[in-house]
């Protein structure tokens, strides 16, 4: 008789989640991440989340894409700095919201960015 299969572990599926060709949906990902489905949602709505491809109704997620956000996040102690959305060298922000003293949320300005100096009344 073969012996029984024991039940993968969360890090033994990991990499067949973040592994695999198709979209990741919301269930996947929130269950993988051990976060509520709830919180990507805000995630999405309000940034912060990792990038995502919305279906209908439905955010999929691409595997890179969660790879990256999760490697963005990644910090060596508590209070390191968050890594900064230039972090790439790229020295050109993705314009996600940023949050404000009272709490609500605001574009960072573009004021100048791509202007001619030469042009400047």
């Amino acid at each position: 008789m073969p012996p029984k299969a024991q039940p993968q572990t969360r890090a033994q599926q990991a990499p067949s989640l973040l592994d695999r060709d198709g979209l990741i949906s919301s269930e996947e990902l929130a269950a993988w991440l051990d976060v509520p489905v709830g919180t990507l949602d805000q995630w999405a709505s309000k940034g912060g989340g990792p990038l995502y491809h919305k279906v209908g109704v439905h955010h999929r997620y691409h595997p890179a894409d969660v790879k990256e956000w999760l490697r963005d996040r990644r910090l060596a102690a508590t209070g390191d700095p968050r890594p900064t959305e230039s972090a790439a060298g790229t020295g050109v922000s993705d314009r996600r919201p940023v949050a404000t003293r009272k709490g609500t949320r605001r574009r960072p300005s573009m004021r100048g960015v791509g202007a001619d100096p030469s042009s400047a009344a």
